[in-house]
């Protein structure tokens, strides 16, 4: 009599923590070299741009303009005096390390751009899996590199998205505290994070005592609204009036020029879609990142020249989660249908 074998289901291999962090931080260096060093190096770090980034790096340290030049626009530059923190930055790292300036926005963005993913997979493996936490990171990584291109000067743009991510990590564990000095210097970087608080709004309005939750909205409103003001009080002239009308009526006709290779198109409006699709299955903290990032994409078209879509990048990592979920719809496996019997 043959003796039965029982079959067993193969054992998953499972590496060692270790490993796993090694594996990681190998992926961020990969993708940090590729978009800084590679992508960088020919578009806004290029040599043949180095001249109009040094007009631009000195302007924005000095807080004013050189005189053989009329206004911040005419240099595709309206309020970037109000960005210091970064220039200063690099300005300080040259003097300390004697590297290249160049190299050290280099270094601040390739450090800034690790960051970033790190904390977004941790924000994301929050309530996704870790398969789909990573699949958020490696979408956001895919389109990175057109965030380097129709500029020359945009080096907080990197820095402040670790900020922001960290500062929306804090929110969510509200650690409301250490979220306002990280939203401070948000501010400083790239003063669109004034907003932030708004966040603190949709996700604990309705699920916190109410002296508690105004008493901490306060503080963060204060953190986000008393650098700003102090840098616009310190250079009042670095930006100039915009016409929303008139932006919008750029954004949508630059969108009819190029609607087939729209970087928003392209790398905005698919979390947002599947963002939309899976929003009914998303938890309410989910919802409430996703209702921010719509609010934010939707600021940011009347307000930019949204085809630049290095500045979308906090709304497409916080739609992601609702994304996951969309996803997920389309990946699951539809049951077999019954074969119909002939008659």
């Amino acid at each position: 009599m043959t003796p039965t074998v029982e079959h067993q289901e193969p054992q998953p291999l499972v590496m060692r923590p270790i490993f796993r962090l090694l594996a990681g931080l190998a992926l961020l260096w990969a993708i940090a070299a590729v978009n800084v060093l590679w992508v960088g190096s020919v578009t806004i770090y290029s040599p043949e741009r180095e001249a109009r980034r040094a007009v631009l790096h000195r302007a924005v340290l000095d807080g004013e303009l050189p005189d053989s030049i009329s206004n911040w626009s005419s240099l595709g530059a309206n309020s970037v005096a109000l960005r210091p923190v970064v220039p200063w930055l690099a300005e300080e790292l040259a003097s300390w390390t004697h590297l290249d300036l160049g190299r050290c926005y280099q270094l601040i963005e390739f450090v800034s751009v690790i960051l970033a993913l790190a904390v977004l997979f941790a924000i994301l493996k929050r309530t996704l899996s870790p398969t789909m936490a990573l699949i958020g990171c490696l979408y956001l990584a895919a389109m990175l590199p057109l965030s380097y291109f129709m500029h020359y000067f945009h080096p907080w743009d990197k820095p402040a998205l670790a900020l922001w991510l960290i500062a929306v990590a804090l929110l969510l564990m509200d650690r409301v505290f250490i979220a306002s000095l990280v939203i401070s210097l948000a501010v400083l970087v790239k003063f669109d994070a004034v907003v932030v608080p708004m966040l603190y709004v949709l996700l604990f309005a309705k699920r916190m005592e109410g002296r508690r939750f105004m008493t901490r909205l306060a503080l963060l409103c204060g953190a986000a609204i008393v650098p700003f003001a102090a840098v616009m009080m310190v250079r009042p002239a670095a930006d100039e009036p915009r016409d929303i009308a008139e932006q919008f009526v750029i954004n949508v006709r630059a969108f009819g020029d190029n609607w087939y290779m729209y970087p928003p198109f392209i790398g905005l409006a698919l979390p947002l879609i599947l963002g939309g699709i899976g929003f009914r299955r998303a938890s309410y903290e989910e919802r409430a990142l996703y209702i921010f990032a719509a609010t934010i994409a939707a600021i940011l078209f009347l307000t930019t020249n949204f085809i630049e879509i290095r500045a979308e990048f906090v709304p497409v990592a916080l739609s992601l989660p609702c994304a996951a979920h969309g996803l997920e719809r389309f990946l699951a496996e539809q049951p077999d249908r019954p074969v119909p019997r002939p008659a």
